[in-house]
């Protein structure tokens, strides 16, 4: 059997000079080609044994499990991901948790490292804690059904001997590394996405020097830290935090650091939108402004032409249509009696939102306009010309009001703020993933927009309440 190069599997026991029969079985395999050449391979091996070269090492990985959706799926989220099969959802929408708001009541889990160490666990550490949402005043927090109390959260460690950290993602000594830990979880996302998908990623901010002396020049947390990362294989070599240029109340630019980290792993950052929360907390600060506005970003991961859309009648097509195939269906006849297609090729799907036209446009509407096409400099509109169009297209500051929700989950997004991506970036009956379901606000969305979900939620309280709540829904 004929082995291609360049697709990589990596996991599990390691076997040498030997056949395989399996059905079904995922294998890689490495090694060198009779005339010298390298190959990496991964195989799918039928009923019939595949005798292969002595000088092949073939390595079983577990066969990837179809993916069920309108499910939710409990366990770490990482560890969740990677049981997903590749290019499986359409469309990734979250709100994943923030640096230092507050603890999720979960057990804590073990991130990077060695797997296999015998971990020796070292000094706690406190946990991270303050966000720029006005939102997480102490009176806020106080009214947070499950909110746990700063000094009652569960500490973390670093490992003395692999540097693994064991905590909760929110929770992290240091920002950069909970930057890493949600690179790493949208990395996977990356992964199941198909190549025509988008992911959306709503996130607030954090300030410095707000928790044990984070960002401070002395202190006891600050010498814990410091002593974990300095030990040689603590973390990644390529892995430099940037605590060391932090002040105290010094706005942490989390979000940022999050995109910028996300488009060096290869994302393509379409937009930064900006939630304008119309209806914030109240804020006790005398020394700043309120903040009342968070971050979502839009990511692709595909920048060639791999879909086609006809704008007249809104048809998508994965394979090259005829441009000039048939009148009235896939091209017009303009003014001057040229051919023009109604196809337009994209490199991810994305259905353009638009929202009401402004008084102030329509007024400018008898002026010329500098722009290009038949609002070229210098010609006027013709009489209700403008008027003819449905709305402009959505710009990138959105006001949607917060809202409540009568149940045990205190970090829950609006209902308004998950529509206009998925109606952008899921196609009908397409699968939006949300990797933190909580309250499960994606999952009632999708199904209302006529669109399957699937969501991955570490706490079990939480998923009994989303499904209760999607249920409810249906009904």
């Amino acid at each position: 059997m004929e082995l291609k190069e360049n697709q990589i599997y990596a996991k599990d026991s390691i076997l040498k000079r030997t056949y395989i029969s399996q059905k079904g079985v995922l294998i890689e395999v490495r090694g060198m080609n009779p005339d010298g050449t390298v190959v990496a391979g991964r195989l799918i091996l039928p009923e019939e044994r595949i005798e292969l070269p002595t000088d092949y090492i073939l390595t079983v990985v577990e066969e990837k499990k179809k993916l069920e959706v309108n499910k939710i799926y409990q366990g770490n989220v990482l560890e969740v991901l990677k049981t997903f099969p590749d290019e499986s959802i359409d469309m990734s929408i979250c709100s994943p948790p923030y640096w230092g708001l507050r603890a999720y009541g979960t057990n804590p889990q073990i991130w990077d490292g060695d797997k296999n160490c015998d971990h020796i666990w070292g000094d706690d550490l406190e946990s991270a804690g303050s966000r720029s949402s006005d939102s997480n005043s102490s009176s806020f927090q106080k009214e947070c059904k499950g909110s746990i109390n700063r000094d009652k959260r569960p500490k973390s460690n670093f490992c003395n001997k692999c540097g693994s950290w064991r905590g909760e993602l929110g929770s992290e000594p240091i920002f950069d590394l909970f930057v890493k830990h949600l690179c790493d979880i949208f990395y996977e996302v990356k992964r199941i996405l198909k190549k025509e998908g988008s992911c959306w990623v709503n996130l607030g901010d954090s300030y410095g020097g707000s928790w044990g002396n984070y960002g401070a020049r002395e202190g006891k947390q600050r010498d814990k830290i410091s002593k974990s990362l300095d030990r040689k294989g603590a973390l990644p070599s390529d892995f430099k935090p940037g605590m060391a240029s932090l002040t105290g109340k010094c706005l942490c630019q989390i979000p940022s650091r999050f995109s910028i980290e996300m488009i060096n792993r290869g994302w393509i950052l379409r937009n930064e939108i900006n939630w304008w929360k119309r209806s914030c907390m109240p804020s006790s600060v005398k020394d700043r402004f309120t903040v009342d506005f968070e971050k979502i970003f839009f990511f692709t991961k595909n920048n060639k032409t791999i879909l086609w859309k006809n704008m007249q009648h809104g048809q998508w097509v994965k394979e090259k249509p005829n441009f000039f195939g048939e009148e009235n269906i896939d091209y017009y006849i303009d003014d001057k009696g040229k051919k023009k297609t109604y196809w337009k090729g994209f490199s991810y799907y994305f259905e353009q939102q638009l929202e009401n036209i402004t008084e102030a446009t329509i007024k400018r509407n008898k002026y010329p306009h500098s722009g290009g096409g038949p609002y070229a400099m210098g010609r006027k509109r013709k009489p209700g010309e403008f008027g003819k169009a449905k709305g402009r297209n959505m710009r990138t500051t959105w006001d949607i009001t917060t809202k409540g929700f009568r149940g045990a989950h205190f970090a829950t997004y609006p209902e308004d703020l998950c529509v206009t991506p998925i109606l952008a970036g899921c196609p009908e009956g397409g699968v939006v993933l949300d990797p933190f379901m909580g309250s499960g606000t994606t999952g009632v969305v999708a199904k209302k927009l006529g669109r399957n979900y699937v969501g991955i939620e570490l706490n079990e309280t939480y998923i009994k309440m989303a499904e209760e709540r999607i249920e409810k829904e249906k009904k």
